[in-house]
């Protein structure tokens, strides 16, 4: 929390805020001050007019911030789902109960992906695979393809993909057989490992 204290201190843009939050590896890692990992924090002020986002160091440390203005606490929005477990580390008006009541609401409903969009991502998923992976453009594709097909199979089982660190984790925790399709995937270069993982995701939204 020092270090935490410390960067509000460092910065007027933080004094002035309303609500700040700590979220990411640096509240949930057990070493949160590797300083290999970034810093991410959320802020919300009164002062801001738009969403922005700052990038600064700070006693060797990569500080990662995105601020709202303070009216975008009562209109949170799915991208914010991230911030459920954050760590408060300043908060004027107590606003930060209602906040996250209204994330951890929005988080238990999931993203409630509509049946074209789940069969649009089916398509483009299935047509990227078959590409040719020789030309420059096709190898480009088969790059995105492990992170979209990861969202895909998220959005299918209606939970929310939270970045790849912990839709990884949780993959491996709960699917050992999509997991392993997914690993041979990104290490072998196995193109029908990826069919299988996009085939038993579709499988999925069948059913």
């Amino acid at each position: 929390m020092e270090t935490f204290k410390q960067i509000i201190t460092a910065y007027p843009v933080y004094q002035e805020a309303d609500l700040v939050l700590c979220y990411g590896s640096a509240v949930t890692s057990s070493h949160p001050f590797d300083k290999a990992r970034d810093i991410d924090l959320a802020f919300y002020s009164h002062s801001a007019q738009k969403m922005t986002r700052r990038l600064e160091h700070f006693q060797g440390y990569l500080l990662d911030a995105w601020c709202y203005p303070l009216s975008a606490i009562k209109e949170v929005k799915c991208d914010e789902i991230r911030l459920r477990d954050a760590c408060v580390l300043k908060d004027t008006h107590s606003y930060w109960p209602n906040m996250q009541a209204t994330l951890m609401a929005l988080y238990e409903k999931g993203p409630m992906r509509d049946q074209n969009h789940l069969s649009f991502m089916a398509k483009w998923l299935t047509n990227t695979l078959t590409l040719d992976g020789t030309d420059l453009k096709s190898l480009f594709k088969q790059q995105q393809l492990a992170e979209e097909a990861l969202i895909y199979y998220f959005d299918v089982k209606n939970q929310w993909y939270e970045g790849i660190s912990k839709s990884l984790a949780s993959l491996k925790a709960h699917d050992t057989q999509a997991y392993a399709c997914l690993e041979r995937w990104l290490k072998k270069r196995d193109i029908t490992a990826l069919h299988a993982f996009v085939t038993a995701a579709t499988v999925i939204r069948e059913t």
